[in-house]
C-alpha cells in the first residue's frame, strides 16, 4: 500500500497566505520554533511596519489559541507589537482577519476585522489583511 504524504491543513494556509502576501510586497518569515511556547507562526514586514501573525486552520468559529499564545500576544501587544491572527474556519467556510489591540483572556471573545468566503478571491485578502496591518 502507498501512502501519500499529506501536509497539514495549516501548512498548506501558510502557504497559499505567503503567496498572495509575498506578490504584493510582503516581506514574510515562517517562525519553527520549539523552544519559546506560544510565539506566532509568521514575522512580516510591509512598507517598514513589522508585525507578527498567527495562522489557524480549524473547525472551530473562533481563533483556538493555547495559554502559552494567548500570553505571548497580550505581551506584544501591552509592548505595542502589531499581531493578526488568520483563521481558515472550516465550518463555516471562511478565512477571519483578527487585528488583537487589546488585553484579552477567552480567544472566543474576539470577533474577526474581516471574513472572507471560501474559495477566497485574494486580491481581496491582501486589501483586508493590509487595511487591518495599517490600521
Amino acid at each position: 500500500m502507498v501512502h501519500k504524504y499529506m501536509a497539514n491543513p495549516e501548512s498548506l494556509f501558510w502557504k497559499q497566505i505567503k503567496s498572495a502576501l509575498v506578490d504584493h510586497g510582503y516581506f514574510l518569515t515562517r517562525i519553527e520554533t520549539l523552544t519559546v511556547s506560544g510565539v506566532p507562526d509568521v514575522f512580516g514586514i510591509y512598507k517598514g511596519r513589522s508585525f507578527w501573525c498567527e495562522l489557524k486552520s480549524n473547525r472551530v468559529n473562533y481563533p483556538a489559541l493555547n495559554k502559552y499564545q494567548i500570553v505571548w500576544i497580550n505581551r506584544a501587544i501591552k509592548h505595542g507589537g502589531v499581531v493578526l491572527i488568520l483563521v481558515k474556519a472550516q465550518e463555516q467556510r471562511a478565512l477571519k482577519i483578527y487585528r488583537i489591540k487589546d488585553f484579552f483572556t477567552d480567544p472566543r471573545s474576539l470577533s474577526p476585522d474581516f471574513i472572507i468566503k471560501i474559495p477566497v478571491r485574494w486580491p481581496l485578502f491582501v486589501d483586508k489583511f493590509t487595511t487591518a496591518l495599517m490600521t
